[in-house]
């Protein structure tokens, strides 16, 4: 069987495990990598002898399928790209940053019958497996993610960036099994916090989870 050829656009925090994986995986042939922080992008190409493309764009011929794991804000844009040129896309954590964006993708992909998946790989983690399977019916669940202030990710509301993590599959899976109401907070006490409200309908059954992110980095509010 023939190896697909990958590449991997943004090589940050996330990006680079996408190319150490494809670098290994014996599948796969990663050819090149992809970020506009040029110094970062030439790093990760050397590291896994690889090319590091000067344009985004100069991709498109060389790869099968590429990997996007750029900012949220900017998934749309550059999935669109790849997907009009006959790529197939894995996308990390969210898709886009909205309803519109997700869907737009979704049907450009349709229509040109490529693979188009989103990189929830948490739900495949063991430790959430074994949750999943416990036969328990509680009447709340509550979720507590503790860690420093990082402010990658917050481009997006706290659901998009980390309760799609995991806690998305879990409330899926309790509205599933007409289970218990979902908290999850995400960070450290502050001042400043920024809530979102999602509901989940699936079996005759509603889940209304709410998410809280509790920053701990001073100044402004979190976008």
């Amino acid at each position: 069987m023939s190896k697909v050829r990958t590449a991997v656009v943004g090589v940050g925090h996330l990006g680079r495990h996408h190319a150490r994986w494809y670098h290994h995986i014996k599948e796969s042939t990663l050819v090149g990598v992809y970020d506009i922080d040029r110094e970062k992008c030439r790093r990760v190409a050397e590291e896994f002898g690889v090319r590091s493309f000067e344009r985004m764009e100069e991709i498109v011929g060389e790869a099968d399928a590429v990997s996007i794991a750029v900012p949220t804000s900017a998934h749309a844009e550059v999935a669109e790209c790849f997907i009009n040129a006959g790529l197939h896309c894995l996308i990390e954590k969210p898709i886009a940053s909205n309803v519109a964006e997700a869907e737009g993708i979704i049907k450009t992909a349709k229509a040109r019958n490529l693979v188009l998946a989103v990189g929830h790989i948490e739900r495949f983690n063991p430790a959430v497996q074994a949750l999943k399977s416990f036969d328990i019916k509680p009447r709340f669940i509550e979720a507590h993610r503790l860690a420093a202030f990082d402010p990658r990710g917050t481009d997006v509301a706290v659901v998009l960036d980390l309760m799609v993590a995991v806690q998305v599959g879990l409330v899926e899976t309790r509205a599933n099994q007409g289970a218990a109401p979902f908290v999850f907070y995400s960070g450290l006490c502050s001042p400043r916090k920024t809530g979102y409200d999602v509901r989940f309908a699936a079996n005759g059954t509603q889940q209304d989870p709410f998410s809280n992110a509790l920053f701990t980095e001073p100044g402004g509010e979190p976008s």
